[in-house]
């Protein structure tokens, strides 16, 4: 999938979906967000032992990605959490059911534990 396609399979480019009826402009960062909620929770679910096997074998590039996937996500979720206000009587954290920063990094410290 190219950077701005979309991602329903109508061949058109995120901001121009020919079959999406999504209100919100910036739909495709949603769906962007909860792909990557997805393949991290697969991915913690895996078995630790083999994925570190793998990655020894000459894929350091995966824990790379990973490590800067992280960076850019801490960016975003910082910048995003800093501008949105929680409703009155609302104390939980608004992005908890997101929380694929805490994740990110659960698999990062796990993966360190492995690597030492």
């Amino acid at each position: 999938m190219r950077i701005n396609e979309c991602s329903c399979g109508c061949g058109g480019s995120s901001d121009s979906c020919s079959t999406s009826n999504k209100s919100e402009v910036n739909y495709m960062f949603f769906g962007n967000l909860e792909s990557i909620k997805r393949m991290i929770d697969e991915m913690v679910q895996m078995d630790a032992h083999e994925v570190d096997e793998i990655l020894k074998d000459g894929h350091e590039w995966a824990v790379d990605h990973i490590a800067s996937s992280l960076d850019d996500v801490q960016e975003v979720y910082s910048f995003i959490k800093n501008h949105v206000s929680v409703p009155m009587g609302r104390e939980k954290d608004p992005f908890a059911e997101m929380d694929f920063v805490k994740t990110f990094e659960s698999y990062l410290n796990e993966s360190k534990k492995l690597n030492k």
